[in-house]
């Protein structure tokens, strides 16, 4: 029973400072402020038993006040330091290395798309006109040397479509993981080498065994992250860097192991673990949601302002 007390009491502590999300640094400051609280409760019970009349009971009251105020005051001057400068990071994060860390999300999330549904991400009709709407405001801006604003709307849109897909993916992650998820092939266009009229008449779309691609997309998303990480490490803030060593971690899972990383084909496909895959891509799908929207209060100023 006593056990069971125990337990009990430590489950409650431990659902409480997820829902206040006390840190370390506050449960000490909150310590410290109920100990005093309870040494100057016991402290003026004791001598106002003995002492009712005395001048230094009667000072008591006030000594506690003033403690419990410095303490509360000193608690949120620190918070709210703590929050300016996160603030101040995301905002500074945002201006220096938004336009490239929209292109390692967008890649990323590419990357994502067309591994899960096994071909490439395509537009909507709606998205086609809308998206050469935008490459034709973009031309102009170079022609009026403000390239930038363009490509960054570019950028914001087809962040927009691949979340649109990256969100029909999670909600029917059921469907798109299967049994057979490993054993059908990947559609993928390729430009085929030749002599031809136009740009789009190169582009062929062939299919690649499950194996290759999975590696490639392993490969490719490892490559970026860790590139990214290394040159701009020192300006993310600790959200963003969680939330990319966690997709770091994600894509050295069993779920993109393959016999190719040793050099080693193998014909037939291994029985997969559907649990472990669905648990897998989802976080992987829910991360890549993070981050298209960590800097939204931004882009949405952006998008208004210009």
């Amino acid at each position: 029973m006593f056990i069971n007390n125990i337990k009990r009491i430590g489950e409650n502590r431990r659902l409480i400072k997820k829902f206040l999300k006390i840190a370390k640094e506050d449960e000490l400051i909150i310590g410290v402020g109920l100990s005093v609280l309870v040494m100057v409760l016991v402290i003026q019970y004791t001598l106002g038993q003995k002492y009712p009349d005395s001048f230094w009971t009667s000072l008591l009251p006030n000594f506690f006040a003033d403690v419990i105020s410095i303490l509360v005051t000193t608690y949120l001057l620190t918070y709210l330091l703590e929050k300016r400068e996160a603030h101040r990071k995301k905002s500074d994060a945002y201006n220096i290395i938004n336009y490239r860390y929209r292109n390692l999300i967008i890649g990323l999330s590419i990357h994502y798309v067309h591994f899960m549904m096994k071909e490439p991400h395509k537009w909507s009709k709606e998205e086609q006109e809308q998206q050469q709407e935008r490459v034709n405001n973009t031309v102009k801006s170079i022609e009026q040397g403000i390239q930038s604003e363009g490509a960054i709307s570019s950028q914001i849109f087809s962040l927009n479509s691949l979340k649109r897909n990256i969100e029909n993916i999670l909600v029917n992650i059921d469907n798109f993981v299967q049994e057979d998820f490993v054993q059908i092939p990947i559609k993928k266009t390729i430009l085929a080498p030749g002599t031809y009229k136009s740009i789009f008449d190169s582009i062929q779309e062939i299919e690649v065994e499950y194996q290759q691609f999975c590696m490639e997309v392993k490969l490719d998303s490892l490559k970026d992250i860790d590139g990214f990480m290394k040159k701009y490490m020192v300006l993310l803030t600790p959200e963003l860097t969680s939330s990319l060593f966690k997709l770091e971690d994600l894509y050295n899972s069993g779920a993109f192991m393959t016999p190719l990383e040793n050099r080693v084909q193998i014909v037939t496909q291994p029985k997969i673990n559907i649990a472990d895959f669905k648990r897998i891509f989802s976080e992987i799908g829910t991360q890549l949601l993070f981050l298209i929207d960590y800097f939204n209060e931004y882009e949405n100023v952006h998008i208004k302002e210009h």
